[in-house]
């Protein structure tokens, strides 16, 4: 049988155990923005802004989530289906405690912390395809690296000014 640790569709174990990961993630980051959205319907005064702000952020990882399916589905590599923890259940006092202080920063630091993990799984996954050769990864990852960037600025952002 010939080696085809250099083709185009092989990805070594380690870099396809951190894409199913990275895939959990996002569909994970989805859930979260999607239940910030419905609690802030539920617990905010200006709830329809927030409402729109966290429904886009979660169609965006869904997004992300279908490009990494995508990307092992193309050289027929099984993203396998996640079994997904509850979201927990501080998130809706974290609310609560918004709506009564109208201090919105914790609920931006909880998307900031969000967003840090995915990037640190993000560039572990770059690493990984580099040391391995895989150049296949090579592209949909820097523009993952890039879209971190702009949702951890984005972020950051929101915490420090609602915080000032």
């Amino acid at each position: 049988m010939a080696d085809d640790s250099s083709s185009m569709l092989h990805m070594p174990d380690s870099l396809i155990i951190k894409f199913r990961e990275q895939y959990e993630m996002e569909l994970r980051g989805a859930r979260l923005y999607e239940r910030m959205s419905q609690l802030s319907r539920l617990h905010l005064e200006e709830s329809d802004r927030m409402v729109e702000f966290f429904k886009e952020q979660a169609q965006e990882e869904r997004e992300h989530a279908q490009k990494i399916a995508n990307h092992l589905l193309k050289i027929k590599i099984d993203p396998e289906s996640p079994r997904l923890d509850p979201i927990e259940d501080s998130l809706e006092e974290l609310f609560k405690k918004a709506a009564k202080t109208f201090d919105y920063s914790p609920l931006f630091a909880k998307a900031y912390e969000q967003e840090k993990e995915l990037s640190e799984k993000i560039n572990d996954i770059a690493s990984d395809a580099e040391q391995n050769n895989n150049f296949y990864s090579h592209t949909l990852i820097e523009d993952f690296q890039t879209e971190q960037i702009e949702e951890e600025g984005k972020f950051k952002e929101l915490v420090e000014k609602r915080s000032e």
